[in-house]
């Protein structure tokens, strides 16, 4: 009798097109309303770049579902295998931060705190303050648990793959898209281009978080035999 997860790959698959799809129609409907401009209800609802709104909820409730996966990891098939499973729990938490993160935005309460500060480093204009904050925590974070990166593409390869690509679609958006908008995007001249970079910043940043899911569910199923045999 197996317990847990009960999604086959079919299942997780059709999911993993599912959320794309729905991002893909957030970002839409944000193109729509920059040009087209919609009633003012859905523009609140609907809007990339405010809080409180539909894409802040779904991108927050993936981040809190992939932390919520990797705290439950001891359920995982072949955990046993991985050198220090212990370490699992702390990206577990680094997520559900980051979930908190996307509705509280506590990174922009950083660098409107911090920003007063001459020595602490930041980017044109005074911003980004945060991104120089987080991205040490997140490199000792990595330099920590290398061995157990390791381990878990020898137990995992498929699926550890698939999340470090996630991840990197992710950081395109969350860090690189806010960089270029940082250095380029200042000033009323660059409205336009300033809404196109805050489409592809929140798409990359919720596809990105879709495909590491993808990949902590397949990490979860209760038969990686069966899921090493139908990507063959």
């Amino acid at each position: 009798m197996t317990t847990g997860f009960q999604f086959s790959i079919k299942d997780t698959n059709r999911l993993l097109f599912a959320l794309i799809l729905f991002e893909m129609c957030l970002a839409l409907i944000y193109s729509m309303d920059i040009y087209l401009g919609m009633p003012r209800p859905i523009h609140k609802l609907f809007d990339l770049d405010g809080e409180a709104t539909i894409p802040a909820w779904f991108s927050s409730a993936q981040l809190l579902l992939i932390g919520i996966l990797f705290l439950f990891s001891a359920y995982w098939p072949k955990r046993y295998l991985i050198v220090n499973p212990g370490f699992l729990l702390v990206v577990g938490i680094a997520f559900v931060f980051l979930s908190m993160d996307e509705t509280a935005v506590f990174h922009e309460k950083i660098t409107g705190t911090l920003m007063h500060i001459k020595w602490v480093p930041r980017f044109k204009g005074g911003h980004g303050i945060w991104i120089l904050i987080y991205f040490p925590i997140a490199v000792m974070i990595a330099i920590t648990g290398r061995h157990t990166i390791n381990s878990m593409l020898n137990v995992y390869p498929r699926q550890v793959l698939i999340m470090f690509s996630g991840l990197i679609v992710l950081l395109i958006g969350a860090v690189g898209m806010e960089i270029i908008m940082y250095f380029y995007l200042q000033g009323m001249e660059m409205q336009l281009l300033y809404k196109v970079e805050v489409t592809l910043e929140e798409f990359f940043e919720m596809a990105g978080a879709s495909i590491v899911l993808y990949g902590v569910i397949l990490c979860a199923l209760r038969e990686p035999e069966a899921l090493e045999t139908e990507y063959q």
